[in-house]
C-alpha cells in the first residue's frame, strides 16, 4: 500500500518561478503568455514554473509530436494544473513541476496525467475552460483502489445514500457511463447513509440484502412509510434483511465511511482518484479517459 508521505519529494518548487508571462529568449522554446493560473474551487499552484518543451520532451515524448498551438496550449496546462496527489495540492505544485521533480516511484500517476493533458491540449481552444474539467478538486485518495492498477478495467466505486434525491439523477449517469464505456469500467457500489436521512440505513439493508438498487431509491422516493413495507414483499428478503451477512455489510459500509472521511453522497473514486458530490457526466468522462491512460503506462 502506498503511503501519502512517500510523495512528499514529488516536484520540489523550484528557484525559476514566474507568475504570468516567460521570456522566450532566456528559454529555449517556452510557454508564451503564460496566464494566471485559476481552479474552479479558488486554489491555484503557489508556484508556476516556466517549464519549456525542451525540459518536458524526454519525459513527455508526445510533446514532440505537437504542432505550435496545441503544444502552447499543452505546456500551459502543465505548468497551471497542480499535481493531482496530496502534497502537490497542499504545497501548490504544478504538474511541471511535478513531472521533472519527482521520481516515478513516488507519484507513479504523474506521468499518465501529464500525458492525459497533452492529448487534452490537441482538441480544445480554450486552455481555461479545459482547465477546470481536468484539474483535481480532491487529492487521490490511495485508500481506494489503490491496487486499481492491478485490474483489467477502470474501477469505479459510486459512495450512495439511496434516500438522497440526487440518487436517481447519479444512477442514470452511472448507466450511462456503462454502457458508453462497457467491459472498460468495473463498477461497485458503496452504501453510505448519511446521518440527515434516518432511513437511509434500513435503504441500505435492503440493498444489502439483494434487492436491487434502482428499485430500493423509486421505493424511497415514493414516501419512507410505505417502502419498508412494500420491499419486505420481495423473494427472500424478509428472512435476509436482518441476517448476520446483512448487518456485517452495513458495519463495513459505515465503517468506509469513517476511514476515508465520506460527508457527500454521491462520493465516486475512479481508480482511486475521488469526486465528491453530484457531477456532470462530462466531468466523470474526463476522470475515465485519465485513468484509461494512465493504464497504458502500467
Amino acid at each position: 500500500m502506498f503511503i501519502f508521505i512517500s510523495f512528499l519529494a514529488c516536484g520540489e518548487p523550484t528557484t525559476d518561478a514566474v507568475s504570468t508571462q516567460v521570456e522566450t529568449s532566456t528559454r529555449s522554446q517556452a510557454v508564451v503568455n503564460l496566464r494566471e493560473p485559476t481552479r474552479p474551487d479558488g486554489y491555484s499552484p503557489l508556484t508556476v514554473s516556466a517549464r519549456a518543451k525542451d525540459e518536458l520532451s524526454h519525459l513527455l515524448i508526445e510533446l514532440e509530436e505537437l504542432e505550435e498551438e496545441p503544444l502552447n496550449r499543452a505546456l500551459e496546462l502543465l505548468n497551471t494544473t497542480t499535481g493531482p496527489c496530496e502534497p502537490c495540492m497542499q504545497q501548490g505544485i504544478s504538474t511541471a513541476d511535478c513531472l521533472i521533480g519527482g521520481e516515478p516511484t513516488q507519484c507513479g500517476n504523474i506521468l499518465g496525467y501529464a500525458r492525459y493533458l497533452s492529448d487534452v491540449a490537441v482538441n480544445v481552444e480554450d486552455v481555461g475552460a479545459a482547465r477546470t474539467d481536468v484539474t483535481f478538486i480532491e487529492p487521490w485518495q490511495v485508500s481506494v483502489g489503490s491496487d486499481a492498477m492491478g485490474q483489467s478495467a477502470v474501477q469505479v466505486k459510486v459512495g450512495l445514500d439511496l434516500v438522497d434525491p440526487f440518487t436517481p439523477d447519479v444512477l442514470r449517469v452511472v448507466r450511462e457511463l456503462e454502457s458508453e464505456f462497457g467491459d472498460v469500467l468495473e463498477v461497485t457500489y458503496a452504501f453510505t447513509p448519511l446521518e440527515r436521512h434516518p432511513e437511509a440505513r434500513e435503504a441500505a439493508q435492503f440493498a444489502l440484502s439483494g434487492v436491487n438498487i434502482e428499485m430500493v431509491v423509486s421505493a424511497y422516493g415514493s414516501g419512507a412509510d410505505g417502502a419498508r413495507e412494500s420491499l419486505m414483499q420481495e423473494p427472500g428478503v424478509e428472512a435476509r434483511f436482518n441476517s448476520p451477512r446483512v448487518m456485517s455489510g452495513l458495519s463495513n459500509s459505515l465503517t468506509f465511511m469513517d476511514e476515508n472521511s465520506v460527508s457527500a453522497s454521491p462520493t465516486f473514486w475512479i481508480d482511486g482518484y475521488r469526486r465528491s458530490g453530484a457531477q456532470r457526466v462530462e466531468v466523470l468522462r474526463s476522470m475515465i479517459s485519465r485513468a484509461r491512460y494512465m493504464r497504458e503506462l502500467q
